[in-house]
Parts: C-alpha cells; structure tokens; sequence
C-alpha cells in the first residue's frame, strides 16, 4: 500500500471516529492548538515518532529517518515526541581493546531515585566521569577513526553542557544537531510539556468519567494478548470501589501509581506509595475541576495511555520500534472495546542494524551466519561425495571407479575381500580429497575466521553502540536509507 494511500485512510478513520463522538473532538482540537501542532501543520497532516530522550544508537535513528522520508512524501515536517515521563536511564555499551582483542562494557550515569527525565539532572562531577570512562576505553582502540569521532562529540558536548549544566537537553540538542546534518529537521514535543497542557487534563478527566468500562476494556484487551504467565503490559488493579488509574502520579521527580474512587458528591485521587491524597468537588463546574486538579496532581501517562493519545489526537500515522508491537497489539484491541473503533488507525514499524566498523569483517550479521553455516555445510558434503566438487574429466574417472568398487562390494560375500574393497574406496575419496585441498583450506580458513567473529558476537555485532563512536560520515543518510526495514500494523 502506497504511504499517502495509507495515511489518508487513517485521516478517514479517524475523521468518522470523532464525528461520532463531540466530546472527542474537542479534545483533539484542544490538544492540536494547545501543543502548538495544528499551527505546524495547517493540513493537517502529521506524521510523527517519540522515544525516550537517551543516548541514540544507530537502530534508533532509523525510526527517525523513515519518519521524515514519509514527511517528505506529504510535504510537511516531521514531529517527534520526547518521552521524557519515563525513568530516567543512561547506560551505554561501549568499546575497548586489550592484548589485541576486542571487550565490551557498560558504563552509565546513577539514578538511584528513579527519577523522570523531566526531573533528572546527575551532578556535574558524575557527567564528567562518564564521558570520562568512555573516553579511556575509545582510546585503547586502534582505529583512530574512532577515537576522533568521539573527541569531536566530547568537545561538542562539554561545549554546550558546560553553558547549560543540563545534561538531557545537552544530549538532546547534540542528537538533533545530529540529525539535522543530515537533513532531518524535526519539531520536537517534550511529553511533560504536553501533559501540563489543559487538553491533556480533560483527556485524563475523560477517562476518569468513564474509568469503569476503561478499566474493563483494558484488562480484557491485556488478557486476550496474554500467553500463560506472560501479559504485555500490566493489568489495571481494581480494589474496594478503587481503580489504578493508567497514569503516574509525579511526586518530587518519581513516579508512583494512583488510583481513583468516584462517589456521589467527588472524586478522591489516592497514592500510597506517595503518601498523597486529593479531593475534587463533583458539584464545581468541569473547568474548576480540571484547573484544580491541574494545580494539584502532576500525572504522567503510561506507555499505552500515551501511545494512545498519540495516535488518536496527535498525529495521522505514527511510526513504531518494533519493541511496541506487543502493546499496541493491546491498544488496538482496546481501540475495539472501549471506544467501539472497527478498524484502529495503522501504523508503521522501522527498524535496522549499523554496526561499529572494528575490524574488517561482514557488516551484516545475518549473511556472515548464513555464509557460514553455507560453508560448514559444503564441507560435510564435500567429505561424503567429493566427486560431485571435481570438474571435467577426472570427476568421471573417480566415478566410475567408486560406481565399480560398489558394485563388486554389493556382490562380495568374503569380509576380507569386502574389507579391502572399503579400503580402495576410501583411498580414491582422500585422492579426491587432494585434489581438493586448496579448495578445503580455503574453507576452513573462513570458517575458522567466522568463528572467530561468532566467538565475539556480543562485541562485534553489539547494535546499541552510541551513534557518536562511529567515524564521520558512517552513519550516512544512504546507509540508513538502505537498511530500513519497515512494517505496515494495520488495525483489522
């Protein structure tokens, strides 16, 4: 299917939803104009991907590149929702030599609070020692490209950090300074923005309102994708008239859950583990309502809440990881249950694989395996039948000597006489054999040479490598271009 084709499909699905349900619409035009998103796009038309603000590894950026090729094809730019509700994490692979072989270590920043993006901020003194740490470890490397390719990163990093002394807007800024050398210019959403905005307010009071089928529609959408002890996403609890809202409650840059309990005369939020309590007056006008709860509570969405109001308010397609598959699978279903969609709005998968250039071996995991297995397999057959492996006329030869020996071996009765008649046919196959044998050793040595890399799969094929260790001009727009792999996710 052509990508306008689908997005104007999903603009159609989309359209009949809302036209359906006024107060739906309201909220996705409050959530348009108070994001500022109707403004970028007077069409209309957008299309949009997000991910946690972290350090991008090569698989990452493809999401970002195929989102902007659709972009191109509608003529807007693309829009890319920073997700930094989620708990904060800074942990990075990297590379270092030692006797000339290849390790691999992690090395990170500390969140011992369990602190949101929004919130996390590590002392300065830690940034420096773990730009510090993979400093050491790149330089133990003997490919100078590297190194230098770090160095420029560093450089540029303490360059803007050292004005800001804010490390997630610091790896921000160099990840989009990154792409838009690239050609890849983005308008970029915080969700903690979003979720500040009164549109959001009255999306989570929609769901309060109706928390009771929420809920039901939910967890019955979890258990149908559920397998065994396995679920995708966790079930919403639901205990003495109390129910998990699907949203955190931020106290002092943590999360914690919450629930709700709806009574005659008001609506109490509850969260033990934040030890916070707040009541709203049903009776108050709506807008009261929602500016005091606004005032109260700070709530972030959950993965599934967010996706969702990506997808129905915020954009005309949205492009996945392929790690969201299983969720949306449960979101799709919940689109079905609660709000009666036949069909839920596509979306797309991309996703690829860049590896770090080591040393000189295949860039493509897959085709060095298959090629291998390939080669271990030709070595079998070429130990049972190496007739078949020589050309021209000696082939025929030792054919028809082996076609002989058989023969007679079939007909022999005598178990010394079939003895020797085994002994000749193993002494035309290691004649084969010889004749063979720059052939078998030119295997062998490739196999014993894949081996060696297979040994070292961890480090040589390691995919999440940050993007700023690979030489200048690796990460190319036609590299990424290339091995995008991508997936239609159609509701149906």
């Amino acid at each position: 299917m052509e990508y306008s084709t689908v997005i104007q499909k999903n603009r159609k699905i989309l359209d009949n939803f809302f036209s359906r349900d006024s107060e739906l619409e309201q909220i996705r035009r409050a959530f348009l104009e108070d994001t500022g998103v109707a403004s970028l796009h007077p069409s209309r038309t957008v299309v949009a991907t997000g991910h946690q603000p972290v350090i991008f590894y090569p698989g990452l950026f493809f999401k970002n590149f195929f989102t902007n090729y659709l972009a191109e094809q509608t003529g807007t730019k693309p829009v890319n929702f920073l997700v930094d509700t989620d708990v904060a994490g800074y942990e990075v692979p990297i590379v270092y030599q030692a006797d000339n072989e290849f390790y691999k270590k992690r090395t990170g920043l500390g969140n011992h609070d369990s602190l949101v993006y929004s919130a996390f901020e590590p002392p300065e003194r830690d940034v420096h020692n773990f730009i510090g740490d993979i400093d050491e470890l790149v330089y133990t490397l003997t490919n100078p490209k590297i190194g230098e390719a770090f160095r420029a990163f560093k450089s540029a990093f303490f360059h803007f950090y050292n004005e800001t002394k804010q490390f997630v807007e610091t790896i921000n800024y160099l990840r989009d300074d990154f792409q838009q050398k690239k050609g890849l210019n983005f308008n970029n959403f915080f969700v903690s923005s979003i979720a500040g905005t009164a549109a959001y307010a009255r999306y989570v009071f929609y769901i309060i309102e109706h928390i009771e089928t929420f809920h039901h529609a939910y967890n019955k959408a979890i258990k149908k994708n559920s397998s065994g002890n396995y679920q995708p996403v966790k079930f919403l609890n639901y205990e003495n008239e109390w129910y998990e809202l699907p949203f955190w409650l931020l106290d002092y840059g943590q999360r914690h859950a919450v629930s709700v309990k709806k009574e005659e005369n008001t609506i109490t939020f509850f969260s033990a583990s934040a030890k916070k309590e707040f009541t709203l007056d049903r009776y108050a006008a709506e807008e009261e309502m929602l500016s005091q709860m606004r005032e109260a509570l700070t709530l972030y969405p959950k993965a599934t809440t967010l996706t969702l109001m990506i997808r129905l308010f915020l954009c005309d397609i949205f492009v996945h990881g392929t790690g969201a598959l299983e969720y949306e699978a449960v979101n799709n279903d919940f689109l079905k249950l609660f709000f009666s969609m036949e069909e839920p709005p596509a979306f797309y998968t991309a996703t690829g694989d860049i590896y770090l250039p080591l040393t000189d071996f295949p860039a493509n995991f897959q085709h060095l395996y298959n090629d291998y297995k390939k080669k271990q397999h030709w070595l079998k057959q070429v130990k049972r039948d190496p007739e078949e492996f020589i050309d021209g006329e000696l082939a025929q030869k030792y054919k028809k000597q082996k076609k002989e020996l058989a023969k007679n071996l079939q007909q022999e009765k005598d178990s010394k006489k079939r003895k020797e008649i085994h002994r000749q046919l193993e002494s035309i196959n290691e004649k084969m054999l010889t004749e063979l044998e720059p052939q078998i050793h030119h295997v062998n040595s490739t196999i014993n040479y894949y081996r060696r890399i297979l040994d070292k799969k961890h480090v040589f094929y390691e995919r999440t490598y940050p993007y700023f260790l690979y030489p200048e001009g690796y990460l190319s727009r036609e590299r990424f271009e290339e091995g995008v792999r991508t997936k239609l996710i159609e509701g149906r």
